[in-house]
């Protein structure tokens, strides 16, 4: 049949029905693992880029501060100019001479090499005999080492007759090079390599104008040890000794810089230490100084600004070449992870919280995850006493912001997933309404099948539904399922009907296993038997059974979601629409066998008196117009008498059919007892229940009923009670009144209709005339 057109409340229901039973959409599969990928490519950016530099430097200095200091190297040895020393020598600068003089001091104590932090580019003030006398003595001693500062020179060019710059070396004065000390630079680099001052990455070898030198400490480690240092790819070897090489992106300078880390032995005076005047005036021990590496350097205020930092405090500037020469000399070099070593390490964090975290939503994986961070930094303060340092920032940063994020989405999913709970129960409980509905046809079982059906259909969003029942004895196959979807009056193919009570097919299958089927994609199901009329019609399916307790009663059939394939969701939607029809379906069927005439397919007598009670009290109150017919088949006593009672029946279901089919469906026909039929008229004026029994016996008389013998007609005589014309007292004397009416039918010939009529009314008894007064008696005359 064709599908109903939807009413106002219907359609608002079923908006609601569709928006709850639409899941919202997740971010998409996996989404843990998208979110791990974009961390940590984040986190790879900021690390590459140096944004995380100050925190690691951070977490450096509190790595030195937890390891403490190292064992003193007694190969060193620091001379300090004190202000002690200018009390005692002089004021600064003083005679060229007075170092010569340190120098032999140390030649004959046997130290092995001596390396000056002072600044020799200027002549000597007492003259160039003063220079001299020094640069004899640096030949006589031999190891020497001076330092070197990268400088910038304005020069007329003269050629453009233009001033420019010329990169270059502040160098010892001509005769102390004639010695040929070594040299190494002393500038070391603040503003690229330690931009907050605190001294951790040295060059080891600068290349400034047409000239590349090695850096102080490189300088005086190559003549203690009588090597020539060489720059490899990962770091400078002196001797056998390798000075790794940290190379990373440096922020300051928009590259990858090659540096090296310090590995501080300890903070200011960690190194034996001993004044340059005591040195002069012989205060210390014998051998002090023998076979050893002399560092000469200021500490004194007001000779040079020499006031360095590294992660244990302020340093003076000997004492960072004196850490160089540490680190060098005892073979303690700081191993730093490469940048892509980092960059790997970021990922395998990233991807294997975002592991952990989908895989196990409890405490437990909060614990490991942030635990594993934590682990991070205490393996990185362990190994950094093994003189390895770890990048502990990234992953310190990146997986507890990556847990804290993951956690936030996953609460916020599965809010979203509560609140898809909560609307799927709103949306079954509509479902349930939407079903509910179909009750108030349970007058009509095809009319209640196509109301579930037709909701069923609407609220899957499908192409179109078919339901199969059994009877009201669930013994066969009803003769008509109720197809939802289809244009025309559906019929179901024989076959079907064999199939379906057989097992055979989905449908068979449902029903007698009772449990439901899913077929997202037919074609690939080889339990799906195409039919040549569906090979092209059907996508996806699904069909589940109506159960009353264990027994099956029916099968539901959707196919073809309009947008995409079924689901589970659709799957459970359609199982909740289908017990609630099952229940519908149930009490529809106990109510027809409790309300209706099982041969006739009218209202049993019972049924209809309550009715006609109930129509009678609401046309008195309310003063609305009421009419009853009252019909009966005529003679047919005797028209059982000659075909017999098979064929009385008979004409008793066509003339029954003939009477649910001509009156309203407002109307209320019933059985009333044998061959005589009652149509109650809600709101029916006199006339017009007077037009509707002359077409009702109208439409008996012309019909043909097929005979065992050939065809029959039968007539019907119609009596009819309307008020307000007739004014019955009761519902009772109503009936009363049309049944009359239908006796006058009869003693007018039958087939007819006929109206009641009031009963007469009599007359009052006038009151009987007063008797004349009796004449007053006269006196007797004599």
């Amino acid at each position: 049949m064709s599908p109903k057109p939807q009413t106002e409340d219907f359609l608002n229901s079923s908006e609601i029905i569709r928006l709850t039973s639409e899941k919202p959409a997740g971010l998409i599969p996996l989404w843990e693992f998208v979110l791990a990928l974009i961390v940590a490519l984040v986190t790879t950016l900021l690390f590459y880029f140096g944004y995380f530099n100050r925190i690691e430097n951070a977490t450096l200095d509190f790595r030195f501060d937890q390891r403490g200091e190292m064992a003193k190297n007694h190969d060193i040895v620091l001379i300090s100019i004190t202000e002690e020393c200018l009390g005692e020598i002089g004021t600064w600068p003083w005679p060229r001479a007075t170092h010569g003089r340190l120098l032999n001091t140390l030649k004959k104590e046997g130290a092995k090499v001596v390396a000056f932090d002072i600044l020799f580019n200027d002549p000597s003030l007492a003259g160039p005999e003063d220079d001299k006398e020094f640069g004899q003595q640096i030949l006589r001693f031999g190891r020497v080492v001076l330092p070197r500062i990268a400088s910038k020179t304005t020069l007329l060019d003269p050629e453009t007759f233009e001033f420019v710059e010329r990169a270059g070396w502040a160098r010892p004065v001509p005769i102390l090079l004639e010695a040929r000390p070594h040299e190494g630079f002393i500038d070391i680099d603040h503003k690229v390599l330690n931009p907050d001052g605190v001294i951790r990455k040295l060059r080891l070898q600068k290349k400034h104008g047409e000239i590349t030198s090695n850096i102080f400490g490189i300088a005086a480690a190559e003549a203690y040890l009588g090597v020539k240092p060489v720059v490899e790819s990962f770091g400078m070897r002196v001797g056998d000794r390798l000075l790794p090489f940290f190379d990373c992106y440096e922020p300051e300078s928009g590259q990858r810089e090659k540096s090296y880390l310090v590995n501080y032995a300890g903070g200011n005076r960690h190194f034996d230490e001993i004044s340059y005047s005591e040195v002069l005036s012989g205060k210390y021990p014998h051998g002090f100084f023998t076979n050893r590496l002399v560092l000469v350097g200021t500490r004194a205020a007001g000779i040079s600004e020499d006031l360095k930092f590294c992660p244990y405090g302020a340093l003076s500037g000997v004492e960072i070449h004196a850490n160089l020469l540490h680190n060098i000399l005892n073979r303690r070099f700081l191993h730093r992870s490469t940048v892509e070593t980092t960059i790997v390490l970021i990922f395998v964090f990233a991807f294997g919280a975002a592991y952990l975290l989908w895989k196990t939503p409890g405490f437990s994986a909060n614990a490991i995850c942030l635990g594993a961070a934590a682990a991070w930094l205490i393996a990185g303060i362990l190994l950094f006493n093994y003189d390895f340092i770890l990048e502990v920032t990234p992953i310190l940063v990146m997986v507890p912001f990556q847990w804290a994020v993951t956690r936030l989405i996953q609460q916020f999913e599965s809010l979203k997933e509560k609140n898809y709970d909560l609307a799927r129960k709103v949306r079954e409980l509509a479902i349930i309404n939407e079903v509910s509905k179909a009750v108030s046809f349970m007058g009509d079982l095809g009319k209640t099948l196509d109301a579930i059906l037709s909701r069923g259909v609407q609220v899957l969003n499908a192409e179109r539904g078919s339901l199969f029942l059994l009877d009201d004895k669930y013994e066969e196959l009803v003769e008509k399922s109720v197809v939802f979807g289809v244009e025309g009056e559906a019929r179901i193919d024989e076959n079907l009907k064999k199939q379906f009570k057989s097992g055979i097919g989905i449908a068979g299958e449902v029903f007698n296993s009772g449990r439901p089927r899913l077929i997202q994609n037919v074609r690939k199901d080889k339990s799906f038997a195409f039919r040549d009329a569906e090979r092209d019609s059907i996508r996806t399916l699904i069909c589940v059974p109506l159960m009353i307790k264990d027994t099956a009663i029916g099968v539901m059939n959707v196919v073809n979601r309009r947008e995409g394939r079924f689901n589970d969701e659709d799957l459970q939607t359609a199982l909740t629409m289908a017990n609630q029809a099952a229940v519908v379906i149930e009490k529809s069927r106990l109510y027809n066998l409790a309300t209706i005439d099982g041969l006739t397919g009218l209202v049993v007598r019972r049924h209809f008196q309550a009715k006609i009670e109930e129509e009678y009290r609401r046309a008195r109150r309310y003063s609305k117009p009421l009419s009853y017919l009252m019909t009966d088949i005529d003679h047919f006593k005797k028209f059982n008498d000659t075909y017999g009672h098979q064929t009385g029946d008979m004409v008793l279901r066509e003339v029954a059919k003939i009477v649910r089919d001509t009156v309203r469906d407002t109307d209320i026909a019933a059985r009333y007892g044998g061959e005589e039929f009652a149509v109650i008229l809600p709101e029916t004026e006199p006339d017009g229940a007077m037009l509707l029994a002359e077409r009702l016996r109208q439409r008996v008389e012309s019909a043909i009923f097929a005979g065992p013998t050939g065809d029959l007609k039968v007539t019907i005589s119609v009596g009819v009670c309307s008020m307000p014309i007739n004014q019955p007292e009761s519902a009772t004397e109503m009936i009363k009144m049309a049944d009359e009416a239908l006796y006058v039918c009869k003693r007018n010939g039958r087939n007819r209709v006929e109206r009641a009529e009031n009963p007469p009314t009599e007359p009052t008894p006038s009151p009987a005339p007063a008797p004349a007064p009796a004449p007053a008696a006269g006196p007797t005359s004599a």
